[in-house]
């Protein structure tokens, strides 16, 4: 691997107006074209004497380290900003014009270039200097970790946050709030969250309550199947928001619809659809599509139809989602001829179909057992310029085996080796159930010797397609063993 290129350093020009314009307690020259007796004619002073600017912050008489960072970040040349950050952060004077708004915009900057590692240490490097952090320090590094899908890190620094008594702000606890949402956090740690808010004092705003709606939406990993989702607490959020002056927006109606799609409570989406046109908010493709995708996973098609037909009356125009859900819906009814009709809708659409539709006619002539078309989808894939990734793999192998195509299952996961793609318990799964209708026993026993050393924990599905390999290749009494051995009578 080829190290990195240092950041460029500054240029004269940075470093001459960072230096000319340090304040100075040296006497200006006299221009000599103004006379030495010269009186100034007085003036009203504005603002505290000693204000250098007068009261007057547009006629500012230097620039400022972090408006030139700013300047450089606007315009994407974020190494140039982060080398003027360095040469004021080593400047012997640096706690003059060094402080937490300059450290927050390159925090901020580096979160959005992916180094969130890079702006955590850079921080602690501070801390360690002496610098004191304020809260939009940190809300810059919890939001750069937000972004990154780094959530227990962003939930660690907000907690370090509040151990050193830094109060957070509405803007932290809106970072936050996504941040449980997408972990999948309990109900009562969120609501928990937001009466921290307000016993802080701090007014909740409509992105705060819309971020709620979508807590509820999403659901929580930690709680029972059943009260996984919660569309009776959107409806109270909602409730709250509109009590609270704030008028629910086209996002909050979507986030409302799909809590109410993923429960399965179809009839009580379309209510909320009606009841966001009566109000003169008209749906968008993100409405159509979650309604679409929520009576195809029903098996309601003929409603999903109408949901489309009427997004077309509307004059709203489908987007690959929509195309993506009608696929799936077509695929799994056997329905290949109108499957195959949406596909080629794709590009009448000036559309471009994305991995999920690969993916999923993959996935469809697979479970069909149509190895030609599987080839063919993956040629046309490659030829689009998609390159495979583990879900596709996975996909493939599954598709390959229902096939019955065992050699060219095990090509494909070869392959996937090959191009440094890590398997995970799926695709160990999908190669054992591969070998298993094979009754490849020898073969079956080396993956799930490897699958063991790399520690990826078996599940049922991976001991039943080994039972399953051992009773096709007629193995009974290993096959016993493994009973005997995991238990699993």
């Amino acid at each position: 691997m080829i190290p990195a290129s240092p950041p460029p350093p500054i240029t004269p020009l940075l470093q001459n107006l960072l230096l000319n314009n340090q304040p100075s307690n040296s006497p200006k020259p006299i221009n000599p074209r103004t006379p030495s007796n010269h009186s100034p004619r007085p003036r009203t002073r504005i603002g505290k004497a000693r204000d250098p600017n007068r009261g007057k912050p547009w006629s500012h008489h230097r620039l400022s380290p972090l408006g030139i960072i700013k300047g450089l970040g606007f315009y994407k040349k974020c190494d140039l900003a982060m080398s003027v950050f360095e040469w004021v952060r080593n400047r012997k004077d640096c706690e003059l014009v060094l402080n937490c708004s300059v450290v927050a915009v390159i925090i901020s900057m580096l979160g959005k270039q992916g180094k969130v590692s890079a702006a955590a240490s850079l921080l602690n490097n501070l801390r360690i200097d002496g610098l004191d952090l304020d809260v939009y320090a940190y809300t810059s590094l919890i939001t750069a970790y937000a972004s990154n899908g780094r959530y227990r890190d962003a939930v660690l620094v907000f907690r370090k946050m509040e151990e050193e008594g830094c109060k957070p702000t509405l803007i932290t606890y809106n970072v936050i709030l996504n941040v449980y949402g997408k972990m999948g956090m309990p109900w009562s740690k969120i609501s928990g969250l937001v009466e921290g808010m307000k016993s802080a004092g701090i007014a909740l705003d409509d992105y705060t309550f819309n971020t709620l709606i979508s807590c509820c939406r999403r659901g929580s990993l930690y709680e029972e199947a059943a009260q996984s989702r919660r569309p009776k607490e959107a409806m109270e959020v909602l409730r709250e928001m509109e009590s609270n002056g704030f008028s629910p927006s086209i996002v909050t109606y979507n986030s409302l619809i799909s809590a109410y799609v993923r429960d399965c409570l179809l009839r009580e989406a379309m209510e909320l659809k009606a009841q966001m046109v009566e109000k003169g908010i008209e749906p968008d493709v993100f409405t159509y599509t979650t309604l679409l995708s929520g009576f195809e996973k029903a098996g309601k098609d003929e409603s999903a139809m109408r949901v489309f037909e009427e997004m077309r009356a509307a004059g709203c125009k489908p987007n690959i989602c929509t195309f993506n859900a009608l696929i799936k819906m077509h695929g799994n009814r056997g329905k290949f001829a109108e499957m195959m009709k949406v596909f080629e809708e794709i590009k009448m659409c000036n559309c471009v179909p994305d991995i999920v539709t690969w993916n999923t006619l993959l996935a469809v002539f697979g479970q069909n057992g149509m190895d030609s078309e599987v080839s063919g989808v993956f040629k046309e894939m490659k030829r689009a310029g998609f390159v495979p990734e583990r879900d596709t793999f996975n996909t493939l192998i599954s598709a390959y085996s229902r096939c019955g195509s065992f050699e060219q299952a095990m090509a494909v996961y070869r392959r996937m080796l090959e191009a440094g793609v890590a398997p995970d318990l799926s695709s160990y799964n999908a190669v054992l159930a591969a070998l298993a209708r094979g009754g490849l026993w020898e073969q079956s026993e080396k993956i799930f010797t490897e699958m063991k050393d790399v520690c990826c924990k078996p599940n049922e599905l991976t001991y039943c397609s080994l039972l399953h390999a051992y009773a096709n290749g007629k193995e009974i009494e290993r096959m016993l063993l493994l009973l005997k051995r995991y238990t699993l009578v």
